[in-house]
């Protein structure tokens, strides 16, 4: 984990896996920066709970999150490009962090000076670096919304071209190139998401049914084989749960109403989801109240009701 110091404090980075954000230790206390604000938190407990969106943030210690004292060993240490060298084969040297090949490319950066310093990201030789990055972190949410991954993909290079034209290119002197790119990827999924979701919901017609040949297809109303009252799909259980769960907050108030959510859909009993998840049952009445206090925002906003699943 990297660690840089400016005047003010020291700058940790919060693993890939939970957004690569910044953390700035201060005198008395922590200061967490995620693209929606920042926030300070007093102790070290408080600060992992936030990162990590963990109730009890996954009982880890401070200095074995961020890979210091007796975790800072070579093998485990992380640079800002250490998430680009983790899906890149390189010979790893004990003696530096980096690979030789991102040593080299940050030589030639510095050597070129600040006046000719490229800014923007060359798809020409780094497209798999970034294809690689989008699937390793948003690749479940591609594949379990039904999105095409190429053209995912290709709309994360239209983003990054824009960009590279635009008033935020990627500049390594602020940022890894790991995190730019993570963070194009987010901010690119997420507005493809309420694009897909907009026309699903206005511009699709006729209904889910089962052919002839047994193959689910959006048919005619007329022709389809739906009774009056038809019951939900399967296709729109799973569009209704990840609609919900994009609604829901992360935080560690949360966190159990999320888990539960796939299992209350599927009629699991209070019992049922206390005994699967190791917790008391009476754990999982407050997080069902939870969850329905957002499914009740959520059916309000959407301007519909939860009829897919009751809650």
């Amino acid at each position: 984990m990297e660690i840089r110091t400016t005047e003010t404090s020291s700058v940790l980075y919060s693993r890939p896996q939970d957004g690569s954000h910044a953390v700035h230790v201060l005198p008395l206390g922590y200061r967490l920066d995620r693209p929606d604000g920042s926030a300070v938190y007093q102790t070290k407990r408080q600060l992992l709970i936030a990162v990590t969106g963990h109730p009890k943030a996954r009982n880890w210690t401070f200095d074995r999150y961020f890979r210091q004292g007796k975790w800072n060993t070579p093998q485990k240490a992380w640079s800002s490009f250490d998430l680009v060298d983790f899906f890149t084969e390189v010979e790893s040297s004990p003696a530096i962090s980096v690979s030789q090949s991102t040593a080299e490319h940050l030589a030639a950066e510095v050597a070129q000076g600040e006046d000719d310093l490229k800014l923007g990201i060359d798809l020409v030789n780094r497209a798999d670096e970034v294809a690689k990055l989008l699937f390793a972190g948003f690749g479940s949410w591609i594949y379990s919304a039904g999105y095409d991954p190429e053209d995912v993909l290709q709309e994360v290079y239209k983003g990054l071209l824009i960009r590279n034209k635009g008033k935020c290119p990627w500049d390594v002197r602020k940022s890894s190139f790991g995190h730019y790119v993570y963070m194009v990827c987010n901010g690119v999924l997420s507005n493809w998401h309420r694009k897909v979701k907009r026309v699903r919901e206005h511009e699709t017609t006729g209904l889910l049914s089962f052919d002839e040949h047994g193959d689910l297809s959006r048919q005619d109303v007329g022709s389809s084989n739906i009774a009056d009252d038809p019951q939900p799909t399967c296709f729109e259980m799973q569009q209704t749960t990840e609609d919900l769960l994009a609604f829901i907050p992360l935080g560690p108030d949360t966190y159990l109403a999320r888990s539960i959510l796939p299992y209350v859909r599927d009629g699991y009993t209070c019992t049922d989801i206390a005994r699967v998840h190791g917790v008391k049952r009476t754990e999982v009445s407050r997080a069902l109240e939870t969850l329905r206090h957002y499914a009740g925002a959520w059916a309000r906003e959407e301007g519909c009701r939860l009829r897919v699943f009751a809650l």
